[in-house]
C-alpha cells in the first residue's frame, strides 16, 4: 500500500465525472442512497486512511494479473481495459475461458484470453499489428473472443473496433510510456488524453430529460413508482426520454479504472505515480452498484427492483441506468469524503466482495447476491 494523507483525501476534488453528476443526487428518483455508515463501518475494518491509496498487493495476487512491473504490464492493462465490458451472455451466464486448465469467468476470463493470446504469439500489445487486419486478422481476433463451449462473446464487432481505435492510437504517439508521461503525474489529465482520442473510451451521455439539472428549489423529491406499476409504465420509465439539451451526465468508467490499475500494477510508482489518484471516482459498472444495493448503501425502487428481479434490460442512457450509476459514484464519493479513504480503494474493495459473495455452484453472475446486477449492454462497462 502506498501512503495519501486524510487531508488531501478529506474533500474530494470534482473531476468531471463527479462535476457532471452531482446536481443530480437531489433529484433521482429510481435510487436513493441510503445506509452509507454500513459501507464506512466496512472500509473501517479494512483500510487505514493513511495507507489507502491502492492495493498493489492484492491486484498482483490474482494469477492472471502481471505479477511484475515494466512497460509491458503497461501494454497489457490497456489493452485489458479497452476490452474490459460485457463479460454476461444473453441468458446471463458468465463468459468463459480456460487457461492452464482452470475455468475463468466474467473480467479475469478476459485477462486469460489475453494471456493465451500472447503465449500463443498473437501481437495483442504490437500497436501497428493491432491496428490492422494485416497485422491480426479479425478471424482470429473473432476466434480468441470466444467462450470454452464455442460460443461468441457479446458485442465482438465492438471489441474489435475498439482494439484496431487502440492500437492506431499508440503508434502514432510513441507507445503507452509517451502516452501516460505525457500527462505528467497527473490522473485527470490521462482520462482526458484517453477520452479525447479512444471513442470506446468516451463513457458519457446526453442527460435524460426527467433528470432535470434545473429544480425549482422547492419541488420534493419524487415518491418512488409503486411495485404493483403495470409492466408498460415500468417499460416506458426504464425507456430514454426526452433529452435536456445541453447537458452530459460523465461516468468514465473505462478510463479511470485503467488509472487505477496503473497506480495498482506500479505501486504507485513510475508508471502508476498519479499525484491526484484520489481525485478519479469509483469505476460505475453493474458489478459495484450490485454490492452496494445488496449491503444496503443504496436503494432501488420497488419498480425497479421487481424489473431487475424479472430479468429486465435497462437501456444505455437511460433514466435508471443514470441514476444507477450516479447514485453508485455519489455513495462512494461521501465515504471516501468521511473515512479519507480514495473512492478507488473503495472500489476495489467493493468488487472484490462482490465476487467473494457469488456463488461458485451457479452459473449465474452473482447468484449468491441479494440483488440482482442491472443487464445493460454497452461497451461501457
Amino acid at each position: 500500500m502506498s501512503a495519501v494523507s486524510e487531508a488531501q483525501c478529506s474533500d474530494i476534488p470534482e473531476n468531471e465525472v463527479w462535476r457532471s453528476l452531482r446536481p443530480l443526487m437531489s433529484r433521482l428518483r429510481h435510487v436513493r442512497v441510503g445506509g452509507l455508515h454500513i459501507l464506512e463501518q466496512l472500509m473501517a475494518e479494512h483500510y487505514d486512511p493513511t495507507q489507502a491509496t491502492i492495493d498493489s498487493e492484492g491486484w498482483h495476487s490474482h494469477p492472471q494479473n502481471p505479477s511484475h512491473t515494466d512497460d509491458s504490464v503497461a501494454d497489457w492493462l490497456f489493452v485489458i481495459d479497452t476490452l474490459n465490458f460485457g463479460f454476461w451472455h444473453d441468458d446471463n451466464s458468465p463468459v468463459r475461458v480456460e487457461r492452464d486448465g482452470v475455468a475463468y469467468r466474467g473480467y479475469w476470463a478476459l485477462c486469460a484470453t489475453v494471456n493465451n493470446a500472447l503465449d500463443q504469439g498473437v501481437p495483442m500489445c504490437d500497436w501497428e499489428s493491432l491496428s490492422s487486419p494485416s497485422g491480426i486478422p479479425d478471424s482470429t481476433l473473432v476466434s480468441l473472443f470466444t467462450d470454452m463451449d464455442g460460443r461468441p462473446w457479446p458485442l465482438q464487432a465492438e471489441r474489435i473496433h475498439a482494439l484496431r481505435e487502440l492500437g492506431a492510437f499508440l503508434s502514432s504517439s510513441g507507445g503507452t510510456r509517451s502516452v501516460i508521461e505525457s500527462c505528467h503525474n497527473d490522473a485527470l489529465s490521462l482520462v482526458s488524453t484517453l477520452t479525447t482520442h479512444l471513442s470506446s473510451f468516451r463513457d458519457s451521455c446526453a442527460c435524460p430529460g426527467s433528470l432535470s439539472l434545473s429544480p425549482s428549489g422547492t419541488e420534493a423529491v419524487p415518491p418512488y413508482p409503486s411495485a404493483s406499476t403495470p409492466e408498460s409504465v415500468v417499460t416506458d420509465t426504464l425507456a430514454p426520454t426526452e433529452v435536456e439539451e445541453g447537458v452530459t451526465l460523465t461516468f468514465n468508467k473505462r478510463a479511470q479504472i485503467l488509472v487505477a490499475e496503473l497506480a495498482a500494477a506500479f505501486d504507485c510508482k513510475d508508471l502508476g505515480a498519479f499525484h491526484n489518484l484520489h481525485s478519479i471516482t469509483m469505476f460505475a459498472d453493474y458489478r459495484v452498484p450490485q454490492m452496494l444495493a445488496h449491503l444496503g448503501v443504496i436503494e432501488y425502487s420497488p419498480a425497479l427492483l421487481a424489473w431487475l428481479e424479472k430479468g429486465g434490460d435497462v437501456i444505455p442512457g437511460s433514466v435508471v441506468e443514470c441514476e444507477m450509476r450516479a447514485a453508485s459514484i455519489g455513495a462512494v464519493q461521501e465515504v471516501a469524503a468521511k473515512t479519507g479513504i480514495s473512492p478507488a480503494a473503495i472500489d476495489f474493495y467493493l468488487w472484490d466482495a462482490c465476487k467473494r459473495e457469488q456463488n461458485p455452484s451457479n452459473s449465474a453472475l452473482y447468484a449468491g447476491l441479494k440483488v440482482p446486477m442491472h443487464r445493460c449492454r454497452t461497451i461501457f462497462y
